[in-house]
């Protein structure tokens, strides 16, 4: 069920790929039980799936489940950070700002999780005009950079940002 959906959020079929991610979620839930991580990890993959089809509530209420079931600060950090992002996509920045603020708020600079949502902090910040943005997207690309290797998509995402920035 799980790689069924996996391959429909491939092929850009959201609708479906929620379906089966949910049913996969319930299985594995009954099983294994509400905290195990493969029902975390496949409930994070349903988020995704409801984001792509735009359904942000579902998505939103899907990840505030997943961060009451964790006691990972990686994971923490992962949650805080996608929902700074629904937010942020539904226009509600302040909020954004606040979930993206609660995913670094212990950044730990050798924490990838916390780094990629210290980056989308920064990202959010340049959009809106806030131009500590900048500096946040700096350190965050200088962390990446030496863990993930220069040439990597998400680094080259940061630095792409930043160049944005410098363009304007």
């Amino acid at each position: 069920m799980h790689n069924k959906a996996v391959l429909e959020m491939v092929n850009g079929i959201f609708k479906h790929a929620v379906y089966y991610f949910k049913e996969s979620a319930d299985i594995k839930e009954a099983l294994l039980g509400s905290k195990h991580n493969s029902v975390i990890e496949t409930m994070e993959q349903l988020a995704i799936g409801m984001y792509g089809m735009e359904a942000y509530d579902p998505c939103h209420a899907t990840l505030r489940s997943i961060h009451s079931r964790s006691i990972s600060r990686s994971l923490a950090a992962r949650t805080w950070n996608a929902i700074a992002l629904v937010h942020f996509q539904k226009g509600e920045y302040d909020f954004a700002f606040k979930c993206a603020n609660r995913a670094t708020v212990k950044h730990d600079e050798t924490e990838l999780s916390a780094t990629i949502a210290l980056a989308n902090l920064g990202y959010m910040q340049i959009t809106q005009g806030i131009p500590e943005g900048r500096a946040i997207l700096e350190s965050a690309e200088e962390n990446l950079a030496a863990w993930l290797h220069a040439d990597n998509e998400i680094v080259q995402s940061v630095r792409h940002n930043i160049n944005m920035n410098t363009r304007k």
